[in-house]
């Protein structure tokens, strides 16, 4: 379908701890590079909020199958410029006991929950921030 003038499409692509932005450019069929914005450790994963506001990207300095190693593991809120998409920190990013591997938010975006795989566990936490971990009322059987 035709796109208006101001219609724009914004990338975001990771190497290492940084995060880029690119505006794409669908005429010239061309990447054009904004900024850079660097989180605690490496870029594992990102989730957008429902408000398209913010963005929740998962940090780690393990890797996939290393077992427990690194020991910074942390979720990190960013803003979203509407007018720019420019990423910008929301926050202190939370630390994580582990190397996150998928995380996601409730239909909402009231709350963010975090998996982790070794050892297999989840963590909810509240609000764009995103604050505090939601205390459960039991423990959780995160399987294997």
């Amino acid at each position: 379908m035709p796109q208006s003038a101001s219609a724009r499409v914004t990338l975001y692509a990771s190497v290492g701890p940084d995060l880029t932005q690119y505006v794409v450019d669908v005429e010239a069929g061309a990447l054009v590079r904004r900024g850079t914005i660097s989180l605690p450790a490496n870029v594992h994963y990102a989730w957008p909020h429902a408000s398209d506001g913010f963005l929740y990207v998962a940090s780690s300095d393990s890797a996939p199958g290393m077992g427990s190693v690194g020991d910074k593991h942390h979720v990190t809120a960013l803003r979203i410029d509407p007018a720019s998409g420019t990423l910008m920190p929301h926050g202190e990013p939370i630390p994580l006991p582990t190397r996150p591997i998928h995380m996601t938010t409730d239909i909402p975006s009231e709350h963010l929950l975090v998996a982790f795989s070794n050892p297999s566990g989840l963590r909810v936490n509240r609000d764009a921030t995103p604050g505090a971990e939601v205390p459960q009322p039991g423990p959780i059987d995160a399987g294997i």
